[in-house]
């Protein structure tokens, strides 16, 4: 908004190209926080893989997944080097754009572990948490409501389970007439869930485990399906264990799917077809 102030009409299209920046600089900070703990050839697959997968077209939209994923990778890249304020600032932002956000305390935390960045850590982390309390109180004094924040949810079409406007249930969902989309969706969980078994081969560390752990134990509790796509794109770590995998079905048959499903997906949200 601040960019668009010259031009108020546009603010939108700013969005979206600050989002085109920031997107590749985003891989970067992926690729070399991953390369210290799956090395550089799997670290760049693993962005590769991380930019095409299904739902990455929310990157180009004006959302602020992209903003959010710089600062919660650049996070992690600080406080493995030891710098928890760094860390901590980066966090406290990231938690100002997404009020999820905040439940990267514990993976950092974590993380922190990795560099033993001293006492100041937990103070510093604690940014993210503060933020997002912080956030929530303006939007309640904002709205003269302590429920403004969770409000909201009414004026996006979601009922209290997290499903869609005029579905009511997972199970209206999955016989609307968008079923095929929930349907991935569904498969996209699942899919998730099985990625789990690979954390031990791969020698993820428990930092890195911890985040999908986190976000679909969160997806659980609010039930909201049609954040499936968002919730998995943040949980990063899902690339580090895709581009581990050496069968030719892995290698070659996921990218394929991938690509396929990222060009329907993009195709039905920018047609105005469905917003996720």
């Amino acid at each position: 908004r601040v960019l668009a102030l010259p031009w108020p009409d546009l603010v939108g299209l700013i969005a979206v190209g600050i989002n085109v920046v920031l997107f590749p600089i985003a891989l970067v900070l992926l690729v070399r926080l991953a390369r210290r703990h799956i090395g550089e050839p799997r670290a760049i697959r693993a962005a590769a893989l991380f930019a095409l997968f299904p739902f990455s077209y929310v990157f180009s939209m004006a959302y602020s997944e992209t903003l959010t994923l710089t600062l919660i990778v650049a996070s992690f890249l600080f406080i493995e080097r030891g710098h928890a304020v760094r860390a901590g600032a980066f966090f406290g932002l990231a938690s100002l754009l997404r009020a999820q956000t905040a439940f990267y305390f514990l993976p950092l935390l974590f993380a922190s572990r990795l560099a033993k960045p001293g006492p100041w850590r937990l103070l510093a982390l604690g940014l993210g948490p503060l933020s997002t309390i912080s956030y929530l109180g303006w939007v309640a004094w904002f709205t003269s409501s302590p429920n403004g924040y969770f409000a909201t949810y009414a004026a996006w079409g979601r009922n209290s389970g997290g499903a869609a406007a005029g579905y009511g249930s997972f199970g209206a969902e999955l016989a609307g007439p968008l079923a095929w989309y929930f349907a991935t969706l569904m498969a996209c969980l699942v899919f998730a869930v099985f990625l789990f078994v690979f954390v031990r081969v791969d020698r993820i560390p428990p930092a890195y485990v911890a985040i999908p752990a986190v976000f679909l134990a969160m997806l659980f509790v609010t039930g909201s399906l049609e954040a499936i796509g968002r919730i998995v794109l943040l949980s990063f770590p899902y690339s580090w264990i895709l581009a581990s995998r050496q069968h030719p079905v892995w290698r070659y048959g996921w990218p394929a799917v991938s690509v396929a499903l990222l060009a329907v997906f993009s195709t039905l949200t920018f047609s105005g077809w469905w917003s996720p």
